[in-house]
């Protein structure tokens, strides 16, 4: 199998050792080339790459098979993460889970887990042996010490006092080695996760760009402050030597929290201000003379000066519409001040810079979920 360069269907010579070209077989070749340390696709026999990933097996997940990687190191971080007992930091599952962080415990049905940190306490607690985080780590502790066993170099990493958990075998500066994770490489893996959840559960939509490694905490620590924890009963959970420490702590976690609710209940008070009773200017307003019978209609290009207007925050169409007008004025900028110098300075450059400050007030995700309405405004040419 080693002499197999070329898995390609009618030029290859892969039919000098098989009939039939299979998945199992491509996997074989490789093994035969490279062991289980697969390099860079472009290192493979010439159709192996394509052949596997119109198989569902892509490059990135045949590596992951044969040694570990982050992709599916990533599942077993954000299992720790948001362990609610453990509650560790990014940094103690990354760099200082080292191969004996799970051990048997003298209490029977029992495991030792041990993570270091690089300042403050490390974690010491005991979980239950069936506990799915005890499973899956200690099964994954076997295979790394079997994987490193069997790999050049790896015999340097087993001999090491402490030898890292989450360990890849990765290409840098031309050079193929084993090494730790680059601290940058945790939130892409978090995000990698939960962008594969919101695929079956559709409120994690919101978190997949946003969410790192460096929430789990807090969000652990708020629930339980929420729930009635005891401050006590806190810090043991987040592994703190001083309650004054956890005080602080749950102080500032708590007030964040209630933060959010109240801006979350504010957003949705802002939405209930739209009513169905009033109807759409077409300009980004909505029109309320119903309720101040003594305005007079000014018409629609005096809807922004009109104090019958009723302006909604946070409504996806309203937004589009003001960035149609916003940007509609701004093309036309030099053709309206030549047409009507007076008008330019008394109407649209205070149009203008109302719309300006309503964008002002939107979030960037709200504009973004505006963008796709903005194509389908169609705005009159106006002097």
């Amino acid at each position: 199998m080693r002499g197999v360069k070329d898995y390609r269907l009618s030029e290859g010579d892969w039919a000098s050792i098989a009939t039939n070209r299979t998945l199992k077989l491509a996997l074989q070749i490789l093994y035969s080339h490279f062991g289980r340390l697969i390099p860079s696709s472009n290192d493979w026999p010439l159709g192996i790459g394509d052949f596997c990933k119109s198989r569902g097996w892509p490059p990135r997940r045949i590596q992951s098979a044969f040694f570990t990687s982050a992709y599916n190191l990533q599942y077993f971080l954000v299992a720790a993460l948001s362990h609610k007992e453990l509650a560790p930091n990014v940094d103690t599952v990354v760099f200082y889970a080292y191969l004996d962080a799970f051990v048997p415990s003298i209490e029977s049905g029992n495991m030792a887990v041990h993570m270091g940190k690089k300042r403050g306490s490390p974690i010491d607690k005991e979980l239950s042996r069936k506990d799915p985080l005890c499973v899956a780590f200690c099964a994954y502790q076997t295979r790394l010490k079997k994987l490193l066993k069997e790999v050049k170099g790896g015999q340097d990493w087993l001999l090491k006092e402490d030898c890292e958990l989450f360990l890849h075998f990765t290409k840098s500066k031309g050079r193929y080695s084993i090494r730790c994770f680059d601290k940058s490489t945790s939130s892409y893996m978090v995000r990698s996760v939960t962008k594969q959840l919101a695929k079956q559960h559709p409120e994690f939509n919101a978190l997949v760009n946003e969410v790192t490694g460096e929430n789990f905490k807090p969000t652990i620590a708020a629930v339980e402050i929420l729930s009635g924890s005891s401050l006590s009963q806190l810090k043991y959970k987040l592994n703190h030597k001083h309650l004054s420490t956890t005080e602080g702590y749950g102080i500032r976690v708590e007030t964040q929290n209630l933060q959010d609710r109240k801006l979350a209940n504010f957003q949705e008070y802002l939405l209930s201000q739209r009513s169905k009773e009033f109807p759409d200017t077409g300009n980004g307003y909505q029109c309320g003379r119903e309720e101040v019978p003594e305005v007079t209609c000014g018409g629609i290009e005096m809807c922004f000066d009109c104090p019958a207007k009723r302006v909604v925050l946070k409504d996806p169409k309203l937004i589009a519409e003001w960035l149609a007008y916003f940007r509609w004025i701004e093309a036309n900028e030099q053709r309206l001040k030549f047409n009507n110098k007076k008008r330019w300075a008394e109407y649209w450059q205070l149009k203008l810079a109302e719309y300006s400050a309503l964008l002002a007030k939107c979030s960037r995700a709200e504009v973004l979920e505006a963008e796709s309405v903005v194509a389908n405004i169609k705005i009159a040419l106006m002097d």
